[in-house]
């Protein structure tokens, strides 16, 4: 009974931590506009650190930051793929990088 009962316990101190590390929903890109021009193949990351896997910083808008820096001057992507990098770092955390890839419109 002990054991169940500190099981429910790191339980929902888990839940409650894990509560913090949470972001909206980014829209990645909409549909080109008729007519629209298709530039240069870009790709760009953005990358946030999760110190002691618990305190993130620059973590929950490294998408939509890649995103804006793959567009640059242009008007969006098309053929858009994203992809999530996890990379250790010891005694400090883990650096999470998403890396966004398209075709520039105009």
């Amino acid at each position: 009974m002990q054991v169940i009962r500190a099981g429910i316990i790191v339980a929902a101190a888990g839940l409650l931590l894990n509560a913090g590390c949470s972001s909206t929903a980014v829209r990645v890109g909409s549909r080109p506009a008729p007519g629209a021009t298709t530039g240069e193949s870009v790709e760009e990351s953005g990358c946030g650190l999760l110190v002691f896997d618990l305190i993130p910083i620059r973590v929950n808008d490294r998408t939509e930051r890649a995103y804006r820096h793959a567009v640059g001057s242009g008007s969006g992507l098309t053929d858009t793929q994203m992809q999530t990098s996890w990379y250790y770092i010891p005694l400090v955390g883990n650096v999470v990088c998403t890396t966004i890839k398209g075709t520039v419109t105009r």
